[in-house]
């Protein structure tokens, strides 16, 4: 099916397996041509999910982000590609799946930008805050964290009182 470009059917055909068997992956990880079809199914789609964020097809990009997701849950770029089609609409949804995808991996630096981006966007400032500290823990360097970091100092420094001269 993935030769003839069946790629809905492949997807299918995995979904069947892993209703049948929901340890199959893990306990076959080793077997190459499943994972082959698998990992080719799921970079399609990755292509397909992109080109309708692009065209504004946010509906149609999601429910095909979430059928992937139904087969690699763990796959933290799916799940920031999930991100940004909701933060279109919903950033508060967003969040979650940016949170998702950088416990899955923290060294995207896409889904930390994202994730910043999203809760500065709803006025999560304390989270913003934590999530900077996080990001300078692991020693990545993303400007939206400089920026953020930087406007609170600005913050703080024209909130202080006034110090009158005597």
């Amino acid at each position: 099916l993935s030769r003839l470009g069946r790629w809905k059917e492949v997807l299918s055909c995995h979904a069947v397996l892993v209703d049948l068997k929901p340890n199959f992956w893990k306990e076959n990880q080793q077997v190459p041509l499943v994972y082959t079809h698998l990992t080719e199914s799921l970079n399609h789609y990755r292509e397909e999910i992109q080109a309708f964020r692009q065209n504004g097809q946010l509906e149609e990009a999601l429910q095909l982000c979430d059928l992937s997701l139904n087969l690699a849950h763990d796959d933290a770029e799916l799940h920031t590609q999930r991100g940004l089609i909701l933060a279109e609409s919903n950033p508060e949804n967003a969040v979650d799946s940016f949170r998702k995808a950088v416990e899955l991996n923290p060294n995207l630096v896409n889904s930390w930008s994202s994730l910043l981006l999203s809760l500065k966007k709803i006025g999560q400032s304390s989270e913003l805050e934590a999530c900077c500290n996080e990001i300078s823990k692991l020693g990545l360097n993303i400007d939206i964290c400089q920026e953020i970091l930087n406007e609170k100092c600005n913050l703080q420094i024209t909130s202080a009182p006034e110090v009158k001269k005597i």
